[in-house]
């Protein structure tokens, strides 16, 4: 797909507002992310990127991204930026790309780091014990909300996967999880770096523990290998163990023995790959894990009944009391005007509309003396147009009357 950049692609950082709150730590492919107000008015996540991690392409292939989003339906795009940090727009500082303006997540995704500033809360929280989280005063997953998050994320997937795109770069750092206080959710980062129609974007990007160390591996990042990488996840996240990328026989029991099996495909380069429809089904079901209730369940690996779970249940940590750094910034507050100064403000719209420039008013070099003396001449004419009017309407009602 060949895509040039037009004017709703791109903005100048020029443009760009930048918010009283405090900047985020780059990593990876980028220096900096910085909260904007765009010229549209919308609260953004500014991602300024280092040089070398663009491409000849990368401008376009950005742009392609951006397009990519506003094409699809109103409902898609909804659930899109809901789950993601997708690109809205390419960022450009004279004639040189310098970032993107991407979707920032909501509040249900932020903890406090150890000096108490917002940070994004990484899906590393699903791996943490009980104890570990504890001294850490942050929140501990159980086996449920671990698998009501993962069933989410794996929804994410199969929506992008059903619609050409690849994540490539698929690790616990690129997705963050909500805090035990919200719902079961996820939000994939790093969206910038996706295979759209299987192009990268940026400079191709791998984690290394997220292959395998023998064997066979595609050269070109697709859904098979996406399937891959959330298998050693989901292994990572149930063993509570992020050192540990697999599919232990011990997760077995915490999930139905036709997912279990699903999961042994994923992590088999060689294996079949499971229908995009039958991978959604497992994720609804790994979803329901949690229930509207907050009650916590399995799904028996024999019957495919729902069981409550009782084992070690969540433990939820100081550190999640926090707010996305976005709550913090106040928008001015509107301009409330009665009906009064409506029709004021309407009336001199009215006549500022209609009333010619001044500075297209020819100046009199009358003498002001010479003005003054004009007045009376104006009022007496004035005066004699009013008394024809009258005399007028006079006539014409004494006509009406005499026709009676």
């Amino acid at each position: 797909m060949t895509v040039q950049c037009d004017e709703n692609d791109v903005v100048s950082e020029n443009a760009l507002q930048f918010l009283p709150v405090a900047e985020l730590e780059g990593g990876g492919q980028s220096k900096e992310l910085s909260f904007v107000r765009s010229p549209a008015g919308e609260h953004l996540l500014y991602k300024k990127y280092l040089q070398d991690a663009l491409t000849a392409e990368s401008e376009r292939r950005l742009c392609a991204l951006a397009r990519w989003r506003r094409m699809l339906p109103v409902d898609d795009r909804v659930e899109l930026d809901s789950r993601t940090a997708w690109v809205r727009q390419v960022v450009r500082s004279r004639d040189t790309v310098t970032g993107v303006l991407i979707q920032p997540a909501g509040s249900a995704f932020w903890m406090k780091d150890l000096g108490g500033n917002p940070v994004p809360l990484a899906s590393y929280e699903l791996v943490t014990q009980p104890d570990e989280a504890m001294e850490r005063d942050s929140d501990y997953f159980d086996i449920p909300q671990t698998l009501a998050r993962l069933g989410h994320l794996l929804e994410t997937l199969s929506f992008l996967h059903a619609r050409g795109v690849a994540v490539g770069d698929l690790t616990l750092a690129n997705v963050l999880v909500s805090k035990l206080a919200a719902g079961p959710e996820t939000f994939l980062v790093d969206c910038d770096a996706v295979l759209l129609d299987g192009n990268w974007t940026l400079e191709r990007a791998e984690a290394d523990l997220m292959r395998p160390s023998t064997g066979p591996w595609p050269g070109a990042l697709d859904r098979r290998t996406d399937l891959y990488k959330f298998g050693l996840m989901v292994g990572a996240c149930l063993e509570k163990d992020g050192a540990r990328m697999a599919v232990p026989p011990g997760i077995a029991g915490y999930m139905a023995a036709d997912h279990m099996v699903m999961l042994r495909q994923f992590v088999d380069v060689d294996a079949p790959t499971p229908s995009i429809n039958y991978v959604r089904s497992v994720a609804r079901m790994w979803r329901r894990c949690v229930g509207a209730d907050g009650g916590e369940y399995l799904w028996t690996p024999d019957d495919l009944q729902k069981q409550v779970w009782s084992g070690q249940r969540s433990i939820a940590g100081g550190r999640s009391a926090v707010e996305s750094p976005l709550a913090a910034v106040r928008e001015p507050a509107p301009i409330h005007l009665d009906a009064r100064q409506v029709r004021r403000a309407a009336s001199e719209s009215t006549r500022s509309a209609v009333s010619p420039p001044t500075h297209a008013r020819p100046r009199s070099t009358a003498p002001q003396q010479q003005q003054r003396a004009d007045l009376p001449h104006g009022l007496s004419t004035t005066a004699a147009a009013l008394l024809f009017l009258t005399l007028v309407v006079a006539a014409i009602i004494a006509f009406v009357v005499f026709q009676k």
